[in-house]
């Protein structure tokens, strides 16, 4: 889903659940936020544990294993 579309899906959801709109929209921004940084720092594991495959991978390739 794009970023607009997670947002009015949230927004939505919020509303249903009782808030008002301006509630609703304020929340999905703190939420939105949140889970772009959890995103982000998930990402970047995922390239640091490749990099240190590959490293490996090339330190094994460099001694003949």
């Amino acid at each position: 889903m794009s970023e607009e579309s997670d947002r009015k899906f949230c927004v939505d959801y919020y509303m249903r659940r009782g808030m008002s709109k301006k509630e609703a929209e304020n929340f999905t921004s703190v939420i939105l936020i949140g889970f772009r940084q959890q995103t982000l720092k998930v990402l970047r594991q995922r390239c640091e544990f490749s990099l240190d495959i590959l490293g490996d991978s090339e330190e094994r390739a460099n001694s003949g294993l």
